[in-house]
């Protein structure tokens, strides 16, 4: 059997339901992503590694499931943004065959509102 890669107390996940094999938190959220820059050495080909931060970097996207399991690493040039990571990542590009319907992932404010993705409101 696979092992979460973390662990919650059972208190912690009052509210969660099943949908089409998915576990749902509140407002039937089946998984959560966020994007990560890691600064690299300066490659020799460098166009579209630096980052916004201004340093050449790889920007990581890591997708997990609502019970805590990793189901996407991927790597793209740090001059990519979360959103555009999102829009080419093999679970955005396939979402609906992925999620039941009236479900979504989650993100942080670095990606857009966009079907299936859920993001901050932005004041």
């Amino acid at each position: 059997a696979r092992r979460p890669l973390v662990s919650y107390r059972s208190r912690e996940l009052s509210g969660i339901g099943r949908q089409g094999g998915w576990l749902c938190v509140t407002a039937c959220v089946v998984g959560a992503l966020d994007g990560s820059l890691i600064e690299i050495e300066r490659p020799e080909k460098f166009d579209g590694f630096y980052c916004r931060k201004c340093y050449p970097a790889l920007n990581v996207q890591e997708i997990v499931s609502g019970d805590i399991l990793l189901l996407s690493v991927e790597v793209r040039p740090g001059s990519w943004s979360d959103r555009k990571c999102w829009l080419y990542s093999a679970i955005g590009r396939t979402l609906y065959n992925v999620i039941p319907p009236g479900t979504h992932f989650i993100g942080d404010a670095g990606y857009a509102l966009l079907p299936g993705l859920m993001v901050p409101y932005r004041e």
